[in-house]
C-alpha cells in the first residue's frame, strides 16, 4: 500500500467534514432567512452555534417545513448526503486500509 493513500484519506475526511459544516451554516441561516417565525420556534438561540441546529434537520418536523419551500428542501438533501459522506468516507477508508493491510500481511 502507498504510504499516501492515509493522507489522501486525511484530507477527503476533512474537506467532507468542511463542506458538511458549511452547508449546514447555509441551510441554518437561509431558514432563518426564509422562515424567520418557524425558525424562532423551531431552534434556539438567534444566529450562534448549538447542536441543535443540526439536529432538527434530521426531524420529521424538519420535513414537514421544508417540503414547502423548494430551495430550502434542496439545501436539506445537500446537507443529509454531506452528512451521509462524513459517516461514509472514514469508515470505507479505514475499512480499506485494514483490509490492505490484513491481506498484505497473509502473503
Amino acid at each position: 500500500m502507498n504510504a499516501i493513500y492515509p493522507l489522501i484519506l486525511f484530507f477527503t475526511t476533512g474537506l467532507v467534514w468542511f463542506l458538511m459544516a458549511w452547508q449546514n451554516s447555509r441551510l441554518v441561516h437561509l431558514f432563518w432567512q426564509r422562515l424567520p417565525h418557524i425558525a424562532q420556534q423551531e431552534l434556539p438561540g438567534t444566529l450562534d452555534r448549538h447542536p441543535e441546529k443540526t439536529m432538527f434537520f434530521f426531524r420529521r418536523r424538519a420535513v414537514e417545513v421544508l417540503r414547502s419551500d423548494a430551495v430550502l428542501w434542496q439545501q436539506r438533501q445537500r446537507f443529509l448526503f454531506l452528512f451521509a459522506l462524513s459517516v461514509l468516507v472514514p469508515v470505507l477508508g479505514f475499512a480499506s486500509i485494514g483490509i490492505v493491510a490484513y491481506v498484505q500481511s497473509h502473503q
